[in-house]
């Protein structure tokens, strides 16, 4: 799931989240249930280089190994 706070929605930016969140994470895929990205802007929406952006993973439970 990618949501936008503060900042107007962009589905090529979601896009862009989701490829590289499934490329970084790809290998623990049988462990993860769920993946959340917010992205937002700092200083409202404005633009600019203010952007920020959180990853929240919820795993099995479990050990890794």
């Amino acid at each position: 799931v990618v949501s936008f706070h503060d900042r107007a929605p962009s589905e090529h930016l979601a896009y862009v989240a989701r490829r590289a969140v499934a490329s970084a994470l790809d290998r623990f895929a049988s462990r993860i249930r769920s993946i959340t990205v917010k992205i937002r802007d700092e200083n409202g929406n404005k633009g600019g280089i203010d952007q920020h952006c959180s990853l929240a993973v919820s795993v099995a439970s479990g050990k890794f190994r």
